[in-house]
Formats: C-alpha cells, sequence, structure tokens
C-alpha cells in the first residue's frame, strides 16, 4: 500500500531549509576537532552542546528507545551505532547521523568521516562513496518514479564498484522525521507500486545511500541497534535533504544549491592528525 504523500508549499520548504542548514555546522564543527583517543561519546555531548545552543532538541533521543542525541557507527558498522566509552582510533572510518526538532521542523543528515591512517584503499572507497552520492543526486529530477531512482541508485554504485545496503532507506522529512515515501536505493528494495510513486513539484525527502567495501548482507550488532556488514567490510553514508521544484531540484544543506553545484571531492571529512 502506498501511503499518500505530502507535498509543501514554498513558505513550508523555506522553514525546512532554514532547519536543515541550522543542523549542518554541526558536521563541520566536528570535522574540526582532533578525535584520535577521545571515547564516542564525546560526539554525543558536542552535538547536545550544539543543539542547546542552537534552540534545537535532538529527535534521535528516545526515537523508538533510542539511548542517545545522535548516532556514530564505526568502520563496519554502517547505521544507528549508539555513542559509546569506545574511544575513537587512528585508521577508524565513522559515520556522525543527527536529526533535530526545532520551530515545529525536522532537520536530519549525516556525514562519514575518516581518521588519518586510513589505508589508501579505504579512502579509495570513500571518495568513490561521494562520487556515487554525488551523482545520485545530480540525476534526480521532477517526475522521477521510486523504482527509477533505485535503477540508477544500482547502476551508479555498480559502476563505481560499491554496494549499497539494501535495509536502509531514504524518507520524507518535515513535520516528522519519517514521512512517506520511504525511499529504497537498490532494486530489489522498491515497494510494490514503485515505478507509480513519483518525486514530483513541493516533495522534501532525505536521500541517504549506505555503500559497502565488500558485500550487502548485514547483521544486527549486539546492542541490538547497530546494523553491519556481514562480512565486516567498512560502510559510508552521507545523508542530504532535497526538495523537487518545478523544473529543479534543491539541495538544502548546502544553501538549497542544484545537486551539480556540489563539490567534486568531500568538502570535510578526511580528518587530519
Amino acid at each position: 500500500m502506498i501511503t499518500p504523500l505530502s507535498r509543501r508549499s514554498a513558505l513550508e520548504m523555506r522553514r525546512i531549509a532554514q532547519a536543515s542548514r541550522g543542523l549542518f555546522p554541526l558536521f563541520g564543527e566536528i570535522a574540526c576537532r582532533s578525535w584520535e583517543g577521545v571515547p564516542s561519546v564525546e560526539i554525543d555531548r558536542q552535538a547536545r552542546r550544539y543543539l542547546t545552543r542552537h534552540g534545537l532538541v535532538s529527535a534521535l533521543a528516545g526515537y523508538r528507545g533510542y539511548p542517545a542525541h545522535c548516532s556514530v557507527s564505526f568502520n563496519a558498522t554502517a547505521v544507528h551505532g549508539i555513542p559509546s566509552a569506545r574511544p575513537i582510533r587512528r585508521g577508524d572510518i565513522f559515520t556522525v547521523d543527527v536529526a533535530a526538532r526545532g520551530g515545529g521542523w525536522v532537520s536530519d543528515a549525516a556525514w562519514t568521516y575518516l581518521m588519518p591512517g586510513c589505508s589508501s584503499r579505504v579512502e579509495r572507497f570513500y571518495r568513490a562513496s561521494w562520487r556515487a552520492f554525488r551523482e545520485l543526486l545530480q540525476r534526480i529530477k521532477p517526475g522521477i518514479s521510486l523504482e527509477e531512482l533505485a535503477i540508477i541508485s544500482q547502476e551508479i554504485a555498480d559502476r563505481e564498484g560499491l554496494a549499497v545496503l539494501g535495509e536502509c532507506l531514504g524518507h520524507g522529512i518535515g513535520r516528522e522525521l519519517h514521512e512517506p515515501p520511504v525511499i529504497p536505493f537498490v532494486r530489489q528494495g522498491a515497494e510494490s507500486g514503485a515505478a507509480s510513486v513519483r518525486l514530483v513539484e513541493g516533495l522534501v525527502f532525505n536521500i541517504e545511500p549506505v555503500y559497502s567495501s565488500g558485500g550487502a548482507a548485514v547483521t544486527v550488532d549486539d546492542d541490538g541497534w547497530g546494523i553491519a556488514t556481514l562480512d565486516r567490510s567498512e560502510t559510508v553514508h552521507f545523508e542530504l535533504t532535497l526538495a523537487i521544484h518545478q523544473n529543479r531540484v534543491e539541495v538544502f544543506q548546502f544553501g538549497r544549491c542544484p545537486a551539480r553545484d556540489l563539490p567534486a571531492a568531500p568538502p570535510f571529512g578526511v580528518l587530519s592528525g
């Protein structure tokens, strides 16, 4: 069954864009710190301080029982990692995912970081993941169906030598963190009727394929939250918010720019020592 989609007015889009831009600088602040030897729970503390400073409240804390203000997922753990006393180590690759409420709207974004000491293979994987993500955003256009989007996502990943985790889905966003539509990034993840669901003017949604350097099969971590690759291959996860207009698509976190204007390389995330 396909749930009706919420189409936003121009004013509502401005409000969601403001919420998205208000949250996103946190990811740049994280990139400016030295993290080696620091427990990952400190990222959660930094996120909480940032949200408080900007009049925002975590939309993750307590969501379905989630016990932190953000998620921090290491290496093979793709999503939903719980910040802990586990120190961030040289050679780690980790993703921070944060969602926040403010002014009646919800924002949500994720970014993957490379610690100093990562191998050249992991760095190539990271940059290939950004290329695939950026191209996917560039190829989304008004009227595209969910099925078409999933096929394009799979084709791009295959060309870049990446696996896409079918369990990790995009979603609409606005008044709530997860709104229709549910957006698949592999064809076999598309629900029945996906060919008839089109991204039309007024829709606001988050695109967040998760890429693996190995296989796409996943398992659940011992904490019951984290979703990890079964073969323990590394993962990369970028998440940004898009809006469909009559003849263009905007990326909210980057100043409502068209996807073609996103930088060719990740603008931050490769951390210095």
